[in-house]
């Protein structure tokens, strides 16, 4: 869900009628009185400091004295986001603010230069050792003209149950660009927000031979989106879906939302976490999961599936949704690239574990399974994808 944040504007509200003409909205202040503790995590102080982050698709980062831009000490950091991709900075905590079992929000001070609204992403990575990393689920906000105080709210009973919560290694920033051109972001004040309650952790179950029946409301922080082989500057929309028109069992499954790139691109939407560190693969022959479409699939476009381990083997797979074992496979031209795939249907994939052997992948540390989607070439043709039974065969 998006949220909007705007405590002071220093823009004029004549300057909207500019720019990208995004839609803007009325935002109520932010109360950070309800939290009885806080701790600072960057001042974005310092040049030093900055080329601590990891930053991609950025145009520049430097550090601003201006004092209207600066609400914590003497500095802030200018970032000037770039007009294309989708630019990305993380923070890197330090030892003595690892520990987010407690926290239950971040906040950061935003000045947003352009004279129009800019949507901002927000969430965490948590690593327990090596390459073992589990992501918290990010928020969207809008961030207006003017001066922004974002708050980020963390489900503490949540967290635990998905994340290293001792152990957060650093905080992403991601500016998903819609609008042509560069424009500059104030940066300062980045806080953790600590509570005193009694944190009552959440936990998930299983039904036997489960991977995620998206079932739980705990499922959907499982779920996360890999852009890394894909030319998409939008990112798929995903969330639990509890239509029963487009659920093959249990009460509920996932929708994925296409996004629109005439270019093209096959950005992967993944499970992560829990649902596969907690199996051992080695028990099983496949993996299995069904995919139903909201429209007929048309021209060449597909479906395909990956798998990942922790050290960066990988195997995308073969079996795609183009030949499915489905009703279709009496059909000699079932194969065929430019037949329509019709909606409305439950097709049925399986991924054999013996691939997975074959392509060096370690059976004890599979980290992510990934459906690669296509793209839309215009908003009339969005679709959505409906996943659901993802489980494993013995």
């Amino acid at each position: 869900m998006k949220k909007i944040v705007l405590l002071i504007s220093i823009f004029s509200s004549l300057l909207l009628l500019f720019g990208c003409n995004k839609k803007t909205e009325e935002a109520e202040e932010v109360d950070t009185s309800n939290f009885p503790k806080t701790s600072l995590i960057s001042s974005f102080g310092s040049v030093k400091e900055l080329r601590t982050y990891k930053f991609t698709s950025f145009y520049k980062a430097e550090i601003n004295t201006n004092r209207d831009y600066v609400t914590d000490g003497d500095t802030s950091a200018r970032f000037t986001i770039a007009s294309s991709g989708m630019p990305e900075v993380s923070v890197f905590t330090d030892s003595s603010n690892r520990d987010f079992s407690k926290v239950s929000a971040l906040s950061v001070d935003i000045f947003n230069t352009d004279e129009v609204n800019h949507d901002l992403k927000i969430g965490f990575t948590s690593r327990e050792s090596g390459y073992n990393r589990k992501n918290y689920s990010p928020e969207t906000f809008e961030l207006l003209p003017g001066y922004n105080k974002v708050i980020f709210e963390i489900d503490l009973a949540t967290a635990h149950n998905i994340c290293y919560i001792n152990n957060v290694e650093y905080i992403t920033f991601t500016f998903e660009n819609s609008c042509a051109h560069q424009w500059v972001a104030y940066f300062d004040n980045l806080r953790a927000h600590y509570t005193n309650k009694e944190v009552k952790v959440s936990s998930k179950s299983y039904e036997e031979d489960e991977i995620l029946l998206f079932d739980n409301k705990l499922d959907r922080y499982f779920i996360s989106v890999d852009t890394t082989f894909s030319s998409a500057v939008d990112i798929p929309a995903t969330m639990i879906n509890r239509d029963p028109h487009y659920i093959k069992s249990g009460n509920g499954s996932l929708k994925i939302t296409t996004p629109v790139n005439s270019a093209g691109g096959s950005p992967g939407v993944y499970i992560t976490g829990e649902p596969l560190s907690r199996i051992d693969f080695s028990n099983y022959s496949k993996i299995q999961f069904s995919i139903m479409l909201s429209k007929d699939l048309v021209g060449s476009s597909n479906i395909n599936t990956g798998i990942y381990d922790v050290n960066g083997a990988f195997l995308i797979s073969g079996e795609h949704l183009r030949n499915v074992n489905t009703e279709l496979e009496n059909d000699p031209n079932h194969f065929d690239w430019g037949k329509p795939i019709p909606k409305n249907v439950w097709y049925t994939l399986t991924l054999d574990i013996s691939l997975l052997i074959n392509n060096g992948l370690d059976l004890e540390k599979i980290d992510r399974l990934l459906f690669y989607i296509p793209c839309a070439n215009s908003s009339e043709n969005v679709f959505d994808i409906y996943i659901d039974e993802v489980k494993l065969i013995k």
